[in-house]
């Protein structure tokens, strides 16, 4: 893939962030308008903002997809666990995965107007500096929007990693799946290649998803125990995709 800053990656780039970021003050007057229906529909009119960013993302940017294993993907809600490379798959998975929810540090709720747009599409925003905390409000918070039919994406590696650098996942998707006896879908992107994860640059590529079987704990397996099944999934799927 050619990653060279040209004029035309530049220019197009801009296009897609003064288009997609000025519609947020729209979207954020929409979600708190909607706050009144049902979660799930006020979400999925919130979504069309990931539809517009993936729309963008290819026919402007030219950052186009391609998806393996969609019919891994069960028909009751789970929890997605996605390697994260890049600001790309946070938007761009919206038209692939069934329609979920993020769990994201409380900061991000907390921004100018996108922060309050996302506020209203019913994340689990979390404060990352009380563990204990932060663990009891995933499983209740979770159990919730399960309940609520949405699935649940989580980033075990808790930040956005450069493609070929490996962060160990965190634990906290493994407690959910055990405490919640839910299954949980392991997905692996290269998005990293189009999108690095320091720039706002979108170069013209392919993005390569691989979403695998779902896993889940066995009977009294521990957290940290399948967290390392979940993560050598991701690992070896991602191995499939590297450049």
């Amino acid at each position: 893939m050619d990653n060279r800053k040209t004029v035309l990656v530049f220019i197009r780039s801009t296009i897609l962030w003064v288009v997609t970021l000025g519609l947020v003050p729209v979207y954020m007057v929409i979600g708190y308008l909607l706050y009144v229906i049902n979660a799930r529909a006020r979400h999925k009119i919130l979504s069309t903002w990931g539809l517009i960013f993936s729309f963008m993302a290819k026919y402007v940017c030219g950052v186009k997809y391609i998806v393996t294993g969609l019919e891994n993907l069960p028909k009751e809600p789970s929890i997605i666990a996605s390697n994260h490379q890049s600001t790309w798959e946070t938007f761009g998975y919206v038209p692939i995965l069934p329609q979920h929810v993020w769990i994201l540090k409380r900061e991000l709720i907390r921004l100018p107007f996108f922060g309050w747009a996302l506020r209203t599409a019913s994340p689990i925003a979390i404060d990352r500096s009380n563990r204990v905390g932060s663990a009891q409000q995933i499983i209740h918070q979770g159990a919730q929007r399960l309940a609520q039919g949405f699935w649940i994406l989580v980033f075990p590696e808790g930040t956005r990693v450069a493609p070929n650098v490996i962060k160990p996942f965190k634990v906290g998707v493994a407690r959910m799946a055990i405490a919640l006896d839910v299954a949980v879908v392991p997905v692996a992107n290269n998005a990293g290649y189009c999108m690095p994860r320091s720039s706002y640059m979108l170069y013209p590529g392919t993005v390569n998803i691989i979403i695998d079987k779902p896993i889940r704990a066995e009977v009294g397996e521990t957290a940290d125990k399948l967290t390392a099944r979940i993560e050598q999934v991701v690992r070896q799927n991602l191995a499939k995709i590297s450049r």
